[in-house]
Formats: structure tokens, sequence, C-alpha cells
């Protein structure tokens, strides 16, 4: 009994240290969770983003298919338009 009493103090600080690196563990799970909602919605942003350049993309492309650099100023006003789509959307791309 006596051996019990004395091993008291040292059960009661494995407990405590055991209770903080739960509380730790704990508190180190909620900030990877929180990294980890700030990472995806920064992927469905930049996939957004992706999305829209492609479309731009392609009509540049299909602009340029039917552009006659002899033939009537519409065929040069599309491609100036689609042009101006892919330009307006070049700054929200990260660059570095």
């Amino acid at each position: 009994m006596v051996a019990a009493v004395n091993a008291l103090p040292a059960l009661l600080a494995v407990l405590r240290t055991e209770r903080a690196a739960r509380e730790a563990a704990e508190a180190e799970r909620e900030n990877l969770q929180g990294d980890y909602e700030v990472g995806c919605n920064e992927a469905r942003r930049l996939s957004d983003q992706l999305t829209k350049l492609k479309k731009a993309a392609r009509g540049v492309l299909s602009a340029l298919e039917f552009y006659d650099p002899d033939g009537d100023d519409e065929s040069e006003d599309e491609l100036n338009a689609a042009c101006g789509e892919l330009d307006a959307l070049l700054p929200e791309v990260p660059r570095g």
C-alpha cells in the first residue's frame, strides 16, 4: 500500500503528460485540417483559372483557324477579341 501511495505522484505526472500530448495532437490535427481545407480551396481556384484559360486559348486557336490576313476585317476582329479575352485572364495567373 505504501508503494502505491508513493507511486501516485509519478502516475499523476504520466497522466498529465499523456493529457498534454493528446491535447497537442488534437490541436495539430485541427491545424492540419485547416491547412487541408485551404489547400483544397486553392486547388479549386486554380482549376477554375485553368479552365478559363483553356477556353480562351481554344477561342484564339479557333479564330486563328479562320483568320484571313488578306480577307475581311471580321476575321481580324474575331482574332483580336479572342486574344483580348485570353490576355484579360493572364494577369490572374500567378507568375514566378
